[in-house]
């Protein structure tokens, strides 16, 4: 397995944008040129999770000083549950040993239809080495709940990421909050 470097007018997006409409809920779905929209600021980069030259999933994310922000992440449904996603995860930290990843994910919240896909989505982050921070944000109409690999990891830092993502696409709108 590798993690390889993706672009606007890379072939694969196609699979990208079938392992999107696949694996994240409608509501927190954007186009693959939305998804490419923050590649023109440093940090920004898309990278395809390819097994025996398919690409079977991928991560976006910003790098900014010590910290990933893992803006989305997802291994296309006939790779789930067989430790893909928890191998890409350790490739990201051999490549970055000094960074501690951020991840959002949705908030469990009891009522949603897709409750089991959030139990699961959390213990799999809790399984790779992801903490609870105290920390929730607010976007897409949806709350997150924020969990990392370290549990002092930078606010400061990650609000700076959001800011910037804010630069190139205006229309992101979040608050973060402390429960």
């Amino acid at each position: 397995m590798k993690l390889v470097p993706l672009t606007i007018d890379s072939p694969e997006n196609l699979i990208l944008a079938s392992i999107f409409e696949e694996v994240f809920p409608p509501e927190e779905r954007i186009s693959i040129e939305d998804l490419y929209r923050p590649s023109q600021l440093d940090g920004y980069a898309v990278l395809g999770i390819s097994f025996h030259g398919e690409i079977i999933g991928f991560l976006a994310f910003f790098r900014q000083d010590n910290l990933i922000y893992l803006c989305f992440f997802g291994v296309a449904p006939k790779h789930q549950n067989r430790r893909y996603g928890s191998m890409a995860l350790q490739l990201l930290r051999e490549q970055y040993p000094h960074c501690i990843l951020l991840a959002d994910i949705e908030k469990e919240d009891f009522a949603a239809a897709n409750i089991g896909q959030r139990k699961r989505r959390k213990q799999f982050y809790k399984r790779n080495g992801f903490l609870e921070t105290g920390w929730n944000l607010f976007y897409m109409n949806t709350e997150f709940e924020l969990l990392c690999t370290d549990d002092a990891f930078a606010m400061q830092s990650f609000l700076s990421i959001l800011y910037r993502l804010q630069e190139v696409v205006p229309e992101f709108q979040f608050r973060c909050f402390q429960k």
